[in-house]
């Protein structure tokens, strides 16, 4: 009996360490994919500072798939105006925001489909100039009573009047929960995105791949094709905007994913100084914001 005791704790050990280990080789792909994680690097540029209530930072990234440029300017709504700005078709975010005076920071906004028009709602100062669709996106970034907020496209909120409101494809982080699955095949993009923290700061980002880049001259950055073939995934962006700020991330409560690829696009101009990113192809709106309120 002692032998037979002795023998299945023996096999029971074995057991153990087998699963121990194995679970420590899967653990990166257990993890839902955090091994293949943006990372910051280092920092490249600051411009203007909170007391503004707008702040700019770009940074470098690294990450499996390549390594980039980050773009991430953090909006205070309690000391800057949040807005959408409409076009009557696809245009340079330049154009889109030509009628801005001042300071400003603009991202390029939502989809357009084959006709060039928004797949999605979008809302300016109050006037309505394109509806909700289901089709749109399953969400929605808006700002009522100058608070900005991002909603899917079901809530009863957003069939009541608003000031502003862009849909766009779609939702990525929801209540800090990151909404996009980890997978080998998602494509890789440049990425646009607004992201709404706990403190309640807005910001717009915009991710590179540095092969995206087509010219670089006096800070001004025209990209090219290969932002439809490069840069981060839907998770590796979603994952970095949830990731809390001691981790490298931003802490996002609420992020949307606005038109990247193509149409990604920011200008900035702030304190003198300015950012030019211009997109490969146009954008059908913009989210922007102006210091003061």
């Amino acid at each position: 009996m002692a032998r037979r005791w002795f023998g299945w704790c023996l096999v029971a050990a074995w057991l153990v360490l087998f699963v121990d280990t194995s679970s420590s080789a899967a653990a990166p792909a257990a993890v839902n994919g955090t091994s293949d994680r943006l990372e910051r690097t280092a920092l490249l540029h600051r411009i203007g500072s909170a007391a503004s209530g707008i702040e700019a930072a770009v940074w470098r990234y690294a990450s499996s798939s390549g390594d980039g440029r980050l773009w991430i300017v953090s909006i205070d709504p309690a000391s800057a105006r949040l807005g959408v700005l409409p076009a009557a078709k696809p245009a340079p975010l330049a154009a889109v925001v030509s009628s801005l005076r001042g300071d400003f920071v603009a991202i390029n906004g939502g989809f357009y489909d084959l006709e060039n028009e928004p797949m999605g709602l979008v809302v300016a100062a109050g006037t309505e100039h394109a509806r909700l669709r289901r089709g749109g996106g399953s969400g929605v970034f808006f700002v009522n009573g100058g608070a900005p907020g991002i909603l899917h496209r079901s809530e009863d909120l957003l069939r009541q009047p608003l000031e502003h409101a862009v849909q766009s494809i779609d939702r990525l982080v929801d209540e800090s929960e990151v909404l996009v699955r980890a997978r080998a095949d998602l494509p890789h993009d440049a990425r646009s995105v607004v992201v709404i923290d706990w403190r309640g700061m807005v910001h717009l980002v915009a991710a590179v791949d540095e092969r995206a880049i087509a010219s670089e001259r006096d800070g001004r950055i025209q990209l090219g094709p290969e932002t439809t073939a490069t840069g981060p995934t839907l998770w590796q962006i979603a994952d970095f905007a949830a990731r809390p700020v001691l981790e490298g991330g931003l802490g996002a409560r609420f992020a949307l994913n606005l038109d990247g690829g193509f149409s990604t696009a920011l200008q900035l101009r702030l304190g003198g100084e300015r950012i030019a990113l211009s997109g490969y192809r146009g954008t059908i709106n913009a989210v922007y914001a102006q210091p003061g309120r």
